[in-house]
């Protein structure tokens, strides 16, 4: 399983991205889209970039139990970040050292496009990590910019 993040906008405060999660099979199995914080663009770690976006590439996920769920996907061995998870939040858009999912409220204008739905879109893509964890699939997470930002 993969989950791929094609960002499509990024400031000081927010980097947001469309978000897929692609099956063995090439299938895509979940559409949402997903939130880290401030964008930079970088592939090697340098000071404060803990506090910023992920790098781009491909970075292997490790399943880890944390008070959202026992099987919270983390990020292994990125630039600059230790134990990046994918996860949710209620109301925060942005929360450090975590890519947040949900789906877009709709808005047209990228800058003000919100997420929602986060904790609903979680358990669908729980429900998918249990299913490759079963099936002992590799599970990977690969990050790339949709356009410059």
């Amino acid at each position: 399983m993969k989950i791929v993040l094609e960002r499509y906008y990024g400031d000081w405060r927010i980097t947001k991205s469309v978000m897929s999660v692609v099956g063995e099979d090439g299938k895509v199995l979940l559409r949402g889209e997903a939130r880290e914080p401030r964008f930079a663009q970088y592939v090697e770690a340098f000071p404060g970039c803990s506090k910023c976006c992920l790098a781009c590439g491909v970075f292997a996920l490790k399943v880890m139990g944390t008070e959202m769920s026992p099987m919270t996907l983390t990020v292994v061995k990125s630039p600059g970040h230790r134990c990046c998870r994918i996860g949710w939040d209620y109301t925060a858009q942005v929360k450090p050292n975590t890519v947040l999912v949900g789906e877009p409220d709709g808005h047209e204008e990228e800058e003000y496009r919100d997420l929602v739905h986060s904790k609903e879109v979680f358990d669908q893509l729980t429900a998918l990590v249990y299913q490759a964890y079963a099936m002992e699939e590799p599970m990977w997470l690969e990050v790339k910019n949709l356009r410059l930002l």
